[in-house]
């Protein structure tokens, strides 16, 4: 493994910057294929919603009011985040927090317990809680929607509910923490990269031109990139390897013009029922049918 980079991303899965980010890593992914190992690390940004409430609005108006102020500047965050990458995010009754659930330590948790199941899972189960989070507004800070969305990764309801409330989920959760900590990493979120006995950190938002920048320095140029050619087998592997996509995505790991040239390429895998699509916003999330 010593001729592979690796990229760690330090992040939380209520995060809309890194939501906006996997464009990005789709170009990535598919330039670099298997010269690049992606890894995610958990780094719990809400631990507690009430430290983040306006303190006026607590002491005056009580936690419910207090918590509704909040959701509604946090949701003007998100839509801005939304101008990055354009993928969707849907902010119309956008349920995460409540008064009785104020933390996404539960989301953090729930990836470390799929990673602890099956690793290979681990990354679309992370993407299936973002889309459940940010596209279908469902509260993913509930037990009941974790399993939703574990299920809907393949995995059995009981298995990942033991893992989740498992003491080796929250030892893995913590090491992530320890690991955030020794880094001295202030900003959500930051990359690691790891090549031989090279390392550096991008920190916050990143392009892919960066990304490149970095790796040259890193590698010495030893790792290099190349475009993906965009036919119909080469997105079918893609789509395959991640079950649902968005289409801001499919763009960008193969350098297509526009959704219109993306969906003249897919029609031949839409007619044979290999996949279905939905339009959300201006974009569109493919979705791998299940084989008959």
């Amino acid at each position: 493994m010593n001729d592979k980079l690796f990229i760690t991303t330090f992040t939380d899965p209520m995060m809309g910057l890194s939501y906006e980010s996997m464009p990005t890593f789709r170009k990535l992914e598919t330039h670099f294929g298997d010269k690049i190992v992606f890894n995610t690390k958990m780094a719990g940004l809400v631990k507690n919603v009430y430290d983040l409430v306006d303190y006026n609005d607590l002491k005056l108006y009580g936690k419910k009011v207090a918590l509704n102020k909040y959701k509604a500047k946090l949701a003007e965050i998100y839509l801005q985040e939304e101008r990055i990458a354009h993928l969707p995010i849907i902010m119309n009754n956008f349920r995460l927090f409540d008064e009785e659930h104020t933390s996404s330590l539960p989301l953090n948790r729930a990836y470390k317990a799929v990673e602890l199941l099956d690793k290979t899972k681990s990354e679309q189960f992370l993407y299936n809680l973002r889309y459940s989070t940010v596209v279908e507004t469902n509260p993913t800070t509930h037990t009941d929607e974790l399993v939703k969305v574990a299920v809907k990764t393949g995995l059995p309801k009981d298995q990942f509910l033991k893992a989740y409330e498992s003491k080796k989920s929250q030892e893995a959760l913590d090491k992530d923490f320890e690991i955030f900590k020794i880094l001295n990493i202030n900003t959500l979120p930051t990359y690691l990269l790891q090549y031989k006995d090279q390392a550096a950190l991008i920190t916050s938002l990143a392009k892919y031109e960066d990304f490149i920048q970095v790796i040259n320095k890193l590698t010495k140029k030893e790792i290099r990139g190349k475009r993906t050619k965009p036919t119909v087998q080469n997105i079918y592997d893609f789509i395959k390897k991640h079950p649902v996509i968005s289409s801001n995505e499919m763009i960008e790991a193969f350098r297509l013009k526009d959704n219109d040239e993306l969906l003249g390429i897919i029609a031949p895998l839409v007619n044979k029922s290999k996949i279905s699509f939905k339009k959300v916003k201006s974009s569109y999330f493919i979705e791998k049918n299940n084989e008959s």
